[in-house]
């Protein structure tokens, strides 16, 4: 894969609510009988208890656990969090950093070098020693083999003078890069040190520092047992976590209303119906931005009169009621939702989305010389009917309710649309490498303008047709951006120099739309009250709950079996 012009690559599926909406998995036939065998969940076992989780609608799992690569993580529902833990946890409530596998960090020579002091008596579940030296060689291995850089980190160097303090030196001011930096997942030295391409490293046989071993694999069940040299062994209570594939959400929920899965990640449209029955509970957050992503390498979706009439023809308050699960409609053409709205320049606070404009999309299309056919579709001006393909996931039943509405309403401004589904795997095999027109994406939910448009348009990341990229999943070309995107690292957030870069950041969304703005991004999750205590609440979010996400961890620490 190409490396960036500035050595940096966006995070896989960054850490706050990193599911991707704008995909689900079909599994194979047959195998929801096989998933749903056998005791359900809350079973008592021998010593102690399982909790059975849904971690969505993936089907098959793969056994692959390589932390940095995502068609890894994904295959295996991000199980990987209960094996191989960050360097720092994120508290999502006060947008701090968790004291973990380090208990600080410090910036020095203008955000250069970053030193970290590390946890001591932490051993690997195969009884080594945990040390700077194994946080030293993950640092390694992402500036050696760039495409395991989910962080985007700009690493020139990293050493460990002493087992408890690793220093990383990077090649320029990297204060925007500190979520990704602490966010890092060590592996042991000792074991990928002996791997030929860790690029390419499947990790069947996972060894980490976190709560659970892989105890057992099928391509339906995963099943994790408590790590005895876990450094807060006496914390986990739950002995056994079974992670379930599901060929569907509506085969996943109705397991969920019959307790054979305890903790869910929900996926459906009617979540307050699920949680109003007995014993099940739930959170529904809002944490991110739902885009329809343009693929500007083809034809005619590299016009910016095509994605401005996309925008116009579309009626995002309809289009989020098709799609249900709570969502909002996308009020600001600079992609900022509430609280990012505090970022929103004054030259664009006024500026918002109305409803579907048919008639101004049919006009913005005309002066660009589009020409109307017969059929009712426009021909673009080398003379080929404007039809687009819409690529969802297969399992993704809301989506593909909004996508149609969506038809519906292009159709009325002259826009042809196709809507094509794909497994899970080939939407994101198709989406990374290029082989599409339209697809719909959540975006990462952070709330920092920097980290928030880097993924979505930052040019650095531009990858040709063909080759798996890693950001600017729409291949926008701008070389003035991806200079403001420089910029901006240099900078003190706070700073008046930042907000101006910030400003022109949101320029380019507006103008040049290299994505363009649909709703909210849902992250909704169930879980049994009556099998398991000590979930977060209203009252206690001590968690972000979402079994994908690396809090995972963290609730482990606070169940307890009824």
């Amino acid at each position: 894969m190409p490396t960036p012009a500035h050595g940096r690559s966006p995070a896989k599926f960054p850490r706050r609510g990193r599911t991707v909406r704008a995909a689900a998995l079909l599994m194979a036939a047959g195998l929801l009988a096989a998933g749903c065998s056998g005791a359900g969940g809350g079973q008592v076992a021998a010593g102690g208890s399982v909790l059975t989780v849904a971690p969505n609608p993936t089907g098959p799992f793969a056994r692959a656990f390589n932390p940095f690569l995502p068609t890894s993580t994904s295959a295996t529902g991000f199980a990987d969090n209960l094996i191989y833990e960050p360097l720092m946890m994120v508290d999502y409530n006060s947008d701090t950093y968790k004291p973990w596998l380090a208990t600080a960090y410090k910036w020095s020579n203008g955000g250069r070098v970053l030193t970290l002091t590390l946890r001591t008596g932490v051993k690997w579940s195969d009884g080594q020693p945990f040390s700077a030296s194994d946080v030293a060689y993950t640092y390694g291995l992402l500036r050696k083999y760039p495409v395991l850089n989910n962080g985007g980190l700009p690493v020139t160097s990293a050493t460990a003078p002493n087992p408890a303090t690793a220093v990383i030196h990077f090649s320029g001011p990297a204060y925007t890069d500190l979520d990704n930096a602490l966010g890092l997942k060590p592996v042991p030295e000792h074991i990928w040190g002996k791997v030929t391409d860790p690029a390419t490293y499947q990790d069947s046989s996972p060894v980490g520092t976190g709560p659970y071993l892989l105890s057992t694999f099928s391509p339906q069940t995963l099943t994790f047992t408590k790590n005895p040299k876990y450094w807060q062994a006496n914390g986990i209570r739950v002995t056994t976590l079974r992670y379930q594939a599901f060929d569907s959400p509506s085969s996943e929920e109705a397991a969920m209303e019959t307790g054979q899965i305890d903790w869910e990640d929900h996926v459906f449209t009617d979540f307050s119906k699920l949680t109003s029955r007995p014993h099940i509970s739930g959170q529904n957050t809002s944490n991110g931005v739902t885009f329809i992503l343009p693929n500007e390498n083809r034809y005619p979706l590299n016009l910016l009169p095509v994605r401005e009439a996309i925008s116009e023809a579309i009626d995002r308050t309809a289009l989020s009621t098709a799609e249900g699960s709570g969502q909002h409609a996308a009020t600001s053409p600079t992609g900022f939702m509430s609280p990012q709205t505090r970022f929103i320049a004054p030259a664009y606070t006024s500026m918002r989305y109305g409803g579907a404009e048919p008639a101004k999309a049919r006009a913005t299309l005309e002066n660009a010389g589009f020409t109307m056919g017969g059929n009712g579709v426009f021909r673009t001006p080398k003379g080929t009917p404007l039809q687009l393909t819409m690529l969802l996931g297969s399992g993704q039943e809301n989506l593909i309710t909004l996508a149609q509405v969506m038809r519906q309403e292009l159709a009325a401004a002259g826009i042809g649309m196709n809507i094509q589904t794909e497994t899970f795997s080939a939407v994101t095999t198709d989406v990374r490498s290029g082989n599409f027109d339209l697809n719909i994406y959540g975006d990462n939910g952070n709330f920092d303008p920097y980290n928030y448009y880097l993924y979505l348009f930052d040019p650095a990341f531009y990858s040709p047709p063909g080759k798996l990229a890693q950001g600017d999943l729409s291949r926008y070309q701008d070389p003035a951006a991806e200079k403001l995107f420089k910029e901006l690292e240099t900078l003190p957030p706070s700073s008046a120099q930042a907000s101006s870069v910030t400003a022109s950041l949101e320029k380019v969304m507006v103008d040049r739309m290299p994505v363009i703005p649909l709703n909210t991004t849902a992250t909704q999750w169930a879980f049994r009250t009556d099998t398991f205590t000590g979930w977060p609440t209203t009252a206690d979010p001590y968690a972000f709950a979402e079994p994908l996400d690396d809090n995972v961890e963290l609730v482990m620490l606070h169940l307890r079996p009824r």
